[in-house]
């Protein structure tokens, strides 16, 4: 078996010869660049190549491989055998390092980080598209805002912040980054609690065609670009180089502005594997998409790119005709780790060339080289709180027009979803995720797939070279037997989903809203539907109004305000109601409240806090600004605030609420 000393010998041959033509292969990479003009190529090379030089001076005192210059490099690996554990560091030599050029270092790095060494050309201009209303967004627990992202540890407005996530390295270089996908919010955990959301337009939508087998179980990735609303803009990290790729985000950005007219200047990727997106569920370019999930960067590309990878759920939205929006909702069903039992990739396969080519063993300790990844079947850590805003994809036309939703929703134990009216022209969806209540899926019958050396050599030469480098090698010689577990390929997991079932569709005026939806276990997704909300034009209602309308006023300090009417269950009657009101102090708030944010301990939990609810007899139900329909039940109306019942004294404000008998 070659020794340790020859190896690193070449290594270090390899290293002086990449060094010397490093800066004329940077000089031909950074002059060929659309995104510089030429006289700031040339401004910032020398500053790109001294930084380089020197961050490459330190990686070889601490015994890492130096920086790519174009392209993932070849992976380093060791010999079967041989520790893990890097080589003692010289610690002294390092520390003189930093001495030496830590000062430098930062001055390189802010200098590189200005304007002048990133301005891009001139984007194509932003074709002028017609103003229509905002189909589907994400709606704030409070109806104001998108949704709060949590803060990365991190300054985002880096340039080379994507970079650094993944340690300057790409995936299976070495054991750093141990992930393909590396986490930002957590590096350590891959079933974050925290998760980011984002809403946009999908652009470029397709099928992966280079994913690694032994990552995807369950099928390769459905990819779409985000173009993101202007809340979301920070999520995409800095283009790093020019990409040709005809649905790298290049593409996706001057796409965006020239087919959709949209003022963007990068977009966020977002995968997820195929056997999770059933047919019909699929995004299509310029879907408006709201999209909450893992923020990650890919370290398989040394353009560091950040993603939503892979989603927890997304929605999809776009018009069906000139009245009816069309929104389709899915998620993981399963999160598939990136460790294999005994470490993540590069680590696992290295540990199972050692039982190909055990040393001081003459014959291989294995049949067949197995890379198996962990599933985590409950997909999502912690709690979980998404609302999203939906409305047609034309406004009102008449006082008349009356909005009707239909809808076929499904959630299992753990997950629930209320339909909810936001306002006369727009309903939300409001989504919550709890761990502790979700029971695990069942995974899928598993199948085994064999992944030909064949397969392995045309589409993934870095991992043939990683498993297939000791051909040829003394340990090879001497057992003549591990070149045929080696020719048998790798063996891996598939699980072919079962089929979709999808739920029985209703539908109803939005003046009926909330709806509830009851958990169903049958299959593993833990969200899945469609909603269609559409208008009816001009309909004509007839009100046979019994008497003048009743004007009530409604204090907010007192539960349960008798409006005097006494109704007949299934009797048709009406409200329509205004003012300001609170509850805690100094009015602010109409008849709907906190719009969207449900509040445990209320009066109605199911209703916005703050929101005008009613009760007819036993039955509670919300109300709001405005609402038409049959009484629940048989009694008196009264009326009242949506509040925790302890809490009515520092209430403040009151409305007064028209009421119509029909």
């Amino acid at each position: 078996m070659l020794s340790l000393t020859f190896f690193a010998a070449c290594a270090s041959r390899f290293m002086r010869c990449c060094t010397l033509t490093f800066l004329s292969l940077m000089q031909i990479t950074v002059l060929l660049s659309p995104h510089m003009s030429w006289a700031q190529q040339v401004k910032c090379l020398p500053e790109r190549s001294r930084l380089n030089g020197l961050l490459n001076e330190l990686r070889q005192l601490e015994g890492l491989p130096p920086f790519p210059s174009s392209g993932p490099p070849k992976p380093l690996v060791r010999k079967t055998g041989e520790p893990t554990e890097r080589p003692p560091r010289d610690e002294e030599a390092i520390a003189d390092w930093h001495r030496k050029n830590d000062a430098e270092v930062k001055k390189l790095r802010l200098r590189l980080s200005g304007s002048e060494c990133q301005t891009l050309d001139p984007l194509p201009p932003v074709r002028a598209v017609p103003a229509t209303p905002v189909i589907l967004e994400i709606q704030s627990l409070f109806g104001t805002g998108g949704y709060k992202n949590p803060t990365p540890g991190f300054d985002l407005n880096t340039f080379s912040w994507g970079r650094e996530v993944c340690g300057s390295n790409t995936w299976l270089s070495g054991y750093n980054p141990a992930y393909e996908w590396m986490p930002i919010l957590d590096k350590n955990n891959e079933l974050e609690n925290a998760d980011v959301a984002i809403s946009g337009t999908a652009i470029n939508s397709h099928r992966s065609s280079e994913d690694v087998w032994f990552t995807h179980p369950f099928g390769k990735d459905l990819n779409f670009d985000v173009a993101p609303d202007p809340e979301y803009s920070a999520l995409p990290s800095p283009i790093q180089k020019p990409d040709p790729d005809p649905n790298g985000r290049d593409n996706s950005i001057v796409k965006a502005r020239t087919v959709f007219g949209l003022d963007v200047r990068n977009v966020l990727h977002v995968e997820m594997e195929e056997g999770f997106v059933p047919s019909g569920y699929e995004t299509k370019d310029g879907d408006r998409v709201a999209v909450l999930g893992r923020w990650i960067v890919d370290c398989g590309h040394d353009d560091w790119g950040a993603e939503i990878h892979p989603p927890l759920l997304y929605l999809a939205a776009r018009p069906d005709g000139p009245d009816t929006t069309h929104v389709s909702l899915i998620s993981r069903s399963f999160l598939v780790s990136q460790r294999f039992g005994d470490g993540a990739l590069y680590e696992h396969l290295i540990n199972q060339l050692a039982t190909v080519y055990p040393i001081f063993v003459p014959f291989p300790l294995t049949q067949k080289i197995e890379a198996r990844p962990q599933i985590f079947q409950v997909p999502f850590s912690g709690a979980k709180l998404f609302n999203v805003a939906i409305r047609p994809p034309t406004p009102r036309l008449a006082p008349n027009d009356q909005l009707v939703v239909s809808y076929a929703l499904g959630a299992r134990t753990g997950v629930a979803l209320e339909l909810y009216k936001i306002d006369n022209d727009t309903i939300g969806l409001a989504i919550s995720m709890n761990d502790v209540a979700y029971p695990p899926a069942p995974l899928p019958n598993k199948q085994n797939r064999n992944v030909s050396v064949k397969e392995i050599r045309e589409a993934r030469p870095d991992i043939a070279d990683l498993i297939f480098h000791l051909q040829g090698s003394a340990s090879a010689l001497a057992n003549p037997w591990g070149a045929i577990v080696l020719d048998r390929g790798v063996d891996t997991d598939f699980y072919p989903m079962p089929t979709f079932v999808e739920p029985p569709r209703q539908s109803t005026s939005v003046a009926q809203l909330p709806v509830k939806f009851k958990p169903d276990d049958g299959i593993p997704w833990p969200i899945w539907g469609h909603i269609d909300l559409r208008w009816e034009r001009n309909v004509v209602i007839e009100h046979p109004v019994v008497q003048l309308p009743v004007v009530e006023n409604v204090p907010a300090n007192v539960l349960w305000v008798d409006t005097g009417l006494t109704l007949q269950q299934g009797q048709q009657f009406r409200i329509e109601a205004s003012g300001q009101w609170s509850n805690t102090g100094p009015p602010s708030l109409g008849p709907d409240g906190f719009k969207g944010y449900l509040f445990p301990g209320t009066v109605l939990p199911s209703a916005s806090l703050a929101s005008l609810i009613g009760k007819v007899g036993d039955v509670v139900f919300a109300l709001g600004g405005s609402f038409e329909g049959p009484s629940p039940s048989s009694g008196r109306l009264f009326l009242s605030i949506n509040d925790t019942p302890d809490t009515f004294s520092d209430n403040q404000g009151s409305l007064s609420v028209a009421i119509w008998l029909h």
